[in-house]
């Protein structure tokens, strides 16, 4: 090999430099090569993203539709039933009364029957507007551009003798929050490590344990948040809470 200069060393050094910032097609993300095994497991995270939206949308507007159907079931003389919460139906202009009576919006019921584990108890603690989260201070969490969390805490408190091994994925609960007219399913991102719709772990005898639920709103309907209603859907049932 010729022998160089350090001068001359630098000088190509800055020329190869050069050529490759201005060949390289990844300019944008920095002067590297990406191989397609990278390319392809970021495009498989991006679906799986998109995947996870598309999803959580399907469940929030499955949760619309039947509560709908269940608030506006038409009587047997093809009117309106009213509200799904009346025990029946008002009579259609024939002054007779319907043969299919409405059926309840939701059943209504207390977390710890819902949840239903022996000696534990579940309660709402505590609700707080909140325009993100920061999960055991590395990651923050946001809702979006123009949106924040309606938090809502649940305490799970173990008045047994012996310790509680609890699995809340197991039970099947996707939970949504109305607050207003407007409806909206919990985040449940799975990066929460106390989140209300997968936590599991064991409660001790006497202990207790705060569970998060996060539900993303626009901030037009986080500015009154004094009525709110919490529900519970699982396998097609709706369930009001009620404590």
């Amino acid at each position: 090999m010729t022998p160089l200069t350090a001068e001359e060393e630098k000088d190509i050094a800055l020329y190869a430099a050069a050529a490759v910032s201005k060949y390289n097609v990844k300019q944008p993300e920095g002067v590297c090569f990406v191989t397609n095994e990278v390319e392809r497991k970021y495009d498989e995270a991006e679906k799986a993203r998109e995947e996870e939206r598309k999803r959580r949308e399907e469940e929030r507007k499955a949760i619309e539709e039947a509560e709908k159907n269940k608030d506006h079931k038409p009587d047997s003389s093809g009117s309106s039933s009213g509200q799904g919460s009346s025990s029946g139906g008002e009579s259609g202009s024939s002054g007779t009364s319907a043969q299919n009576p409405p059926e309840p919006s939701a059943k209504e019921i207390t977390l710890t029957e819902l949840i239903a584990e022996d000696s534990v108890r579940f309660s709402v603690s505590k609700t707080e507007v909140i325009d993100h989260y920061t999960v055991e201070g590395v990651l923050d969490l946001y809702p979006g551009k123009g949106r924040g969390y309606f938090m809502v805490t649940v305490t799970a408190v173990n008045s047994g003798a012996a310790g509680k091994d609890i699995d809340l994925a197991a039970k099947g609960l996707k939970y949504s929050c109305t607050i207003g007219d407007k409806a909206v399913m919990s985040s449940g991102n799975g990066f929460l490590p106390n989140d209300m719709n997968s936590w599991a772990g064991n409660i001790p005898a006497g202990g207790t344990k705060e569970l998060l639920l996060l539900f993303p709103f626009d901030n037009s309907v986080l500015e009154n948040t004094s009525s709110f209603t919490l529900k519970a859907m699982k396998d097609g049932d709706i369930y009001r809470i009620t404590e």
